[in-house]
């Protein structure tokens, strides 16, 4: 009876242990649950590595000095973080013209130059809407381009409108490399415009 009692005790504790995980907690909120202490040592150590297999959305890896995790739907290592890069023009746009980024540049070369490799996760857009179409296109189309020098590289280019009133695409997943600069413009070949645009292009850098 005693080796009974005994075998369901070391049942019951390992399923508690392996259900939740407490660090100077005892009384954990989470499936892994870790307090720091005064010993003033980091929570937790992740050794960095090279750029693991990665299996399913959500793992985490310390590749190089960055934390990544690891995104099963573009099979990559991105950036836990997605940093925005912010194109607009205020007034009407007509013509072919380059949104304008950190400050009035407006050359086709005068996008950001990428530090690292990355991806463009996602793109969100919009425009003021003037009940007055023929001052605000929403046909206009736009170009979300990954250059090289003077040239787009190949496969690098995204193109839509605002004919839904606005655009927001959470699946893009456009690569760019260390030294590639990303520009956005407006494409309208007729003689509407369109009004005050705001082109967010969400970034992440990519480990491999």
């Amino acid at each position: 009876m005693k080796k009974l009692i005994l075998f369901l005790i070391l049942i019951f504790s390992n399923q508690f242990i392996y259900s939740q995980v407490g660090i100077n907690t005892t009384t954990p909120t989470a499936e892994l649950d870790i307090n720091t202490s005064a010993l003033n040592l980091p929570a937790l150590n992740i050794e960095p590595q090279s750029t693991p297999t990665g299996t399913a959305t959500g793992q985490i890896a310390v590749i190089g000095d960055q934390l990544y995790m690891y995104d099963a739907t573009r099979a990559k290592w991105l950036s836990t973080d997605a940093i925005p890069l912010i194109f607009s023009r205020s007034g009407d746009v007509t013509g072919t013209q380059n949104l304008r980024l950190a400050g009035n540049a407006t050359s086709v070369n005068s996008g950001l130059l990428m530090p690292y490799n990355g991806t463009v996760v996602a793109i969100t857009t919009n425009s003021n809407v003037s009940s007055n179409t023929t001052t605000n296109n929403l046909s206009t189309p736009f170009n979300i381009r990954i250059r090289e020098e003077d040239n787009t590289v190949a496969g690098g280019e995204i193109n839509f409108n605002l004919l839904a009133g606005k655009y927001i695409d959470t699946t893009i997943n456009l690569d760019f490399v260390i030294g590639n600069h990303i520009t956005a413009r407006t494409s309208n070949t007729g003689t509407d415009s369109i009004n005050n645009p705001v082109v967010t292009v969400w970034i992440k850098w990519r480990a491999n």
